[in-house]
């Protein structure tokens, strides 16, 4: 199945599978936790585009991220510039080619050794302001605060 295509509804999976309804909420529950589905109010489920590979998640504070407690985690700000949009980047962000986004390259540390080098692309439409100030923080927190952006996903392409 593709991305965000909607699984049948609980009535067919039931009767394709031969299974009762509580297998089945069952067998959806699953699928979410891993990260496969994603559920909307009623019965309605559909397919999440996959995880990055290699994803660590800095936001939350659940199983093993709880080990990073005792790093420090630091950004380097390297530039936030306009650009527009070539191919690959309009496809990954759903925008047209020659778009305006905004380009933010930073180094991420842990524990003052270099670890990743980022480079994230922001559709100048939907966020109209960054600068060096705004990636020296983060974005995430920024995106949330200041711009009230809710987020369903944050671990996909």
């Amino acid at each position: 199945m593709k991305t965000n295509q909607q699984l049948p509804i609980m009535v067919d999976l039931m009767e394709h599978f031969n299974v009762s309804n509580s297998t089945i909420i069952k067998a959806l529950e699953s699928l979410e936790i891993k990260g496969m589905i994603y559920q909307r109010r009623g019965s309605e489920a559909f397919v999440r585009a996959p995880k990055i590979p290699s994803y660590i998640n800095l936001v939350h504070q659940s199983g093993t991220d709880k080990e990073k407690q005792d790093f420090t985690i630091s950004q380097n700000v390297i530039g936030v510039t306009m650009i527009q949009a070539v191919e690959e980047i309009s496809h990954n962000l759903l925008i047209d080619e020659g778009n305006s986004v905004f380009r933010v390259k930073r180094v991420s540390s842990i524990n003052r050794q270099n670890s990743v080098y980022e480079t994230s692309y922001y559709n100048a439409s939907v966020v109209p302001y960054l600068d060096d100030e705004v990636a020296q923080q983060s974005i995430f927190e920024y995106l949330k605060s200041k711009l009230k952006f809710k987020f369903a996903f944050t671990d996909t392409l």
